[in-house]
């Protein structure tokens, strides 16, 4: 029997662009598998979670040749990974973040490994937002006042 190691990484470790082509070959690779649509992503082994995604580790274009079209910002990320023994990595949003790679936030800044605060992390409750509890159209979700197409009921 086999088994196999996978790295349990942040996604905070994710500029938006690698988020975007995650979530683009993820789409690929659900087409191709479950609707044979498609032939899927470059790198066949990319899937979406709930809170991240997963892929596999592959060998970078310098060392086999091969471009998935991986963003060059994710490359010490499997780099590290390599390191480590692991052949896949999980990118959840609860993960430890990891010492000594890139931080981003969705403003595609890198951050300071040593400021632990993420801008755009206020905390302040999103007036626009139906599902935020602390938004009067949450608080109107809550209670049944909206209408199914999001409009509060008069």
């Amino acid at each position: 029997m086999a088994f196999r190691k996978f790295l349990d990484i942040s996604t905070a470790h994710l500029s938006p662009a690698a988020k975007a082509w995650l979530s683009e070959s993820a789409t690929l690779n659900h087409a191709a598998n479950y609707h044979g649509t498609g032939s899927g992503a470059a790198l066949g082994c990319v899937g979406a979670t709930l809170y991240g995604w997963f892929m596999a580790a592959p060998e970078l274009p310098e060392a086999d040749g091969i471009d998935h079209g991986i963003p060059d910002e994710m490359h010490p990320i499997i780099k590290h990974a390599q390191s480590l023994g692991c052949g896949y990595i999980l990118f959840d949003a609860d993960a430890d973040i990891i010492e000594g790679l890139p931080l981003f936030n969705d403003d595609d800044i890198d951050l300071d490994p040593e400021d632990e605060t993420i801008s755009g992390d206020d905390n302040e409750p999103d007036d626009d937002n139906p599902f935020d509890p602390e938004s009067p159209e949450g608080r109107a979700w809550d209670k049944g006042r909206m209408n199914s197409d999001g409009s509060l009921k008069n």
